[in-house]
């Protein structure tokens, strides 16, 4: 085989492999895209856009949701499109203007969100929020949560904790360029 025909498959490769796997930003629809990424993970997230009126909307596909761990936390995902009803709330995690180490967390409020259950989209309004300031989005759900982060506008990872009355578990995957890593899985009792 001549090299041409090797460099021609080895970039047709990654090529493929960072459309399959990647997470990347954009424009997409006529809206800002926070991210966009393979929605085969713990909590099936596939993207995040803003509206030019500061809307955010999050698109998640429940098919997609890796069965590796937080199935306890997958049906309640699913259940919230089902019901096309979201009543806990979500967290915007954020840059402290004040100091950069840290980060604060922005709560929007269940009468601000509507929920998509025919799209899979979970919207609110970011108010005056700078999308360049977001590091990570958290949704709460009755006693679990789940969350993605972000840094410079790429994931980093995806994250599930789900609560029994006597177990605290929390599962995780990393991005990367080749996609999703297998599912961490740490746990704890919970006492007292």
């Amino acid at each position: 085989m001549s090299i041409r025909k090797i460099f021609a498959v080895v970039t047709t490769l990654l090529v493929t492999a960072v459309i399959a796997a990647g997470c990347n930003i954009g424009k997409e629809n006529g809206a800002e895209k926070i991210f966009s990424c393979s929605a085969k993970n713990i909590i099936g997230i596939s993207g995040a856009y803003v509206d030019d009126v500061n809307n955010i909307t999050v698109s998640f596909n429940t098919n997609s949701i890796s069965k590796d761990g937080a199935n306890k936390l997958s049906a309640e995902i699913s259940d919230v499109f089902e019901k096309s009803l979201y009543s806990h709330g979500v967290g915007l995690v954020m840059d402290d203007t004040d100091d950069q180490a840290n980060t604060a967390v922005v709560n929007i409020q269940p009468e601000s969100i509507s929920v998509n259950g025919t799209d899979m989209t979970i919207t609110f309004d970011a108010g005056d929020i700078q999308v360049k300031d977001i590091k990570g989005f958290v949704f709460h759900f009755a006693n679990d949560d789940c969350g993605i982060d972000l840094e410079n506008g790429k994931v980093t990872s995806v994250w599930a904790s789900v609560r029994t009355s006597k177990m605290f578990t929390r599962y995780s995957q990393s991005s990367s360029f080749f996609g999703w890593s297998n599912v961490q899985e740490v746990s704890e009792l919970i006492t007292g």
